[in-house]
């Protein structure tokens, strides 16, 4: 082997769980593709796959900064109407999805590059308290869509845990901020939508927990990972209708209240921290 191709070799590794410490995100690709680039000017990774038809198909991993108050859908719509200004290109679908806890948006484009008809998907996601944009390309007549979906689908963020009265863990995704404790435990979800939201716990002392006055009962909560009883209410405050969820479970209640306008955004992501309460093993 010439020196040259080796120094090739050694430059272009293959896929695989690939995490960046520099923006909080992992991601796992296929082993037989090769990473272009990690790290680079708000590029988390950049890999090609193997020739596929006519074309290579081409991945890149951006990290689009932290959340602004910009709603997911509102931030895909924005960059897909960018794209569509481009000649011969055409957004063909713009479905909400998920990432286990996060909200996602994903976004199909068909266009032709070089005479060649492509294919495109981008991914705008909310993990934690930063937006990502997960982007592949490919020849038309060969996408590969399975890949794609697995590629979106490990993409995390690291969880960080912390202990209540009561020998309770609660487990905090970045960008989820918690304070106090004993008698209530206050997380401030990232700003988006038009108001604050909040995720309130708190241990019932022994009392009777009883919903907000005015809640109605609603679907069932994961908590402390089961589902539970849910009520759900809503109110306007200068001119925005907040809604809230209360649930019981485990001697704790918890209630969270956000905007209407967000809150496919933040209860999902509300719901799996109130999913992953534990009691803390004994000895801890």
């Amino acid at each position: 082997m010439s020196r040259l191709l080796l120094l090739a070799l050694l430059a272009a590794p293959e896929g695989g769980r690939i995490w960046s410490d520099a923006h909080g995100v992992g991601v796992t690709l296929p082993r037989t593709w090769t990473v272009k680039a990690r790290d680079r000017e708000g590029t988390i990774v950049e890999a090609d796959g193997p020739p596929l038809g006519r074309a290579i198909p081409h991945l890149v991993l951006r990290d689009a900064g932290a959340a602004n108050g910009e709603t997911v859908m509102a931030l895909a719509k924005r960059l897909a109407d960018g794209l569509a200004q481009r000649p011969g290109w055409r957004i063909t679908a713009m479905p909400r999805t998920r990432i286990g806890a996060f909200p996602a948006v994903r976004v199909g484009i068909s266009m032709a590059v070089d005479g060649t008809r492509a294919r495109a998907r981008f991914t705008v996601a909310l993990l934690g308290g930063r937006y990502v944009t997960l982007e592949l390309s490919a020849a038309a007549s060969h996408f590969p869509g399975a890949t794609f979906d697995a590629v979106e689908q490990s993409l995390e963020v690291k969880w960080e845990e912390r202990k209540l009265p009561g020998g309770v863990l609660l487990h905090l995704p970045p960008g989820w901020m918690g304070e106090g404790s004993g008698e209530g435990v206050r997380v401030h979800a990232p700003r988006i939508g038009d108001a604050p939201s909040l995720l309130f716990l708190a241990p019932d002392g022994g009392k009777e927990a009883l919903p907000p006055e005015g809640a109605q009962p609603g679907p069932k909560v994961s908590m402390f990972g089961k589902r539970h009883p849910g009520f759900v209410g809503s109110r306007e405050e200068e001119g925005r209708v907040l809604r809230l969820c209360w649930v019981h479970a485990e001697g704790w209640t918890g209630v969270f209240i956000g905007p209407e306008s967000a809150w496919e955004d933040l209860f999902p992501t509300a719901e799996a921290i109130l999913d992953r309460l534990r009691a803390a093993p004994s000895g801890t």
